[in-house]
C-alpha cells in the first residue's frame, strides 16, 4: 500500500484493521450459527467459496477500488475466512472423542502452523519471482525498498518510481491469485468433510 498507493504506515495499520475484526466477526457469527442449527461443514464450505471469489476480485480489481474499498474487501474476505477455524477445531475434536481430545486439538494447531509457514513462504516466492521475471532491476529496487524503507522512493526518478509501482502491483496480483488458489483448495476440502452436523 505504501509503494503503490502512497499511504502512510499509520494509515496502513487502520486500513488492514478490518482483517482482524473480520476474522473475529466471522468466527463469532459462525459459532452462533453452528450452535443454533447443529450444522458445521456448510459454513466453511460457503465461506471459503466466497473468500476465494473476493480474493480473485482483490487480485484482478484491487487497484481499481479506492483505498477504503480495498480495506472493505480485505475485511469481507476476513469475515469469510473466519467461518473456518472454529468449525475445523470443533469437528476434529468431536470426531476424535474424549480420549484423544488433546492430541486432536494439537494436530489442528500443528496443521495451521505448518500451513501458515508454507503458505507465507510460497506467496513470498511468487511475489519476488514475479518481480524478478519481468525486470531484475525492479526486483533489486524492491529488495532495497524493503531494506531501507519507503523514503528510498524519494531518490528514484519519476519514470523509475512509476515503473516500480506498476511491477509491484503486478506482482501482488500474482500473490493474491496464489492465496485465492489456497482458498480454492480449502473450499474443495471443506465440501468433502463427511461430518456435516454435530
Amino acid at each position: 500500500m505504501r509503494v503503490v498507493r502512497g499511504v502512510t504506515v499509520s494509515e496502513i495499520g487502520l486500513l488492514v484493521l478490518p482483517l482482524s475484526v473480520g476474522v473475529g466477526l466471522g468466527s463469532l457469527m459462525t459459532g452462533r450459527a453452528v450452535s443454533r442449527t447443529g450444522r458445521t461443514a456448510i459454513f466453511p464450505s460457503l465461506g471459503l467459496s466466497a473468500a476465494t471469489a473476493t480474493l480473485v476480485v482483490l487480485a484482478l480489481a484491487g487497484d481499481k477500488v479506492g483505498t477504503t474499498g480495498l480495506s472493505a474487501l480485505l475485511g469481507l474476505t476476513a469475515v469469510f475466512m473466519g467461518t473456518v477455524m472454529g468449525v475445523v477445531q470443533v469437528t476434529v475434536q468431536s470426531a476424535a472423542g474424549p480420549h484423544v481430545l488433546g492430541a486432536a486439538a494439537a494436530s489442528v494447531q500443528l496443521s495451521r502452523s505448518i500451513g501458515a509457514a508454507l503458505g507465507t513462504g510460497l506467496v513470498s516466492l511468487v511475489l519476488f519471482a514475479a518481480l524478478a521475471a519481468h525486470d531484475a532491476e525492479i526486483a533489486r529496487l524492491f529488495h532495497e525498498l524493503i531494506q531501507r524503507g519507503p523514503d528510498m522512493l524519494t531518490v528514484l526518478s519519476q519514470p523509475v518510481r512509476v515503473h516500480l509501482q506498476e511491477e509491484v502491483r503486478g506482482a501482488f496480483v500474482a500473490a493474491f491469485l496464489t492465496i485465492a488458489g489456497f482458498a480454492a483448495m480449502g473450499t474443495a476440502l471443506a465440501w468433502s468433510i463427511p461430518v456435516r452436523r454435530l
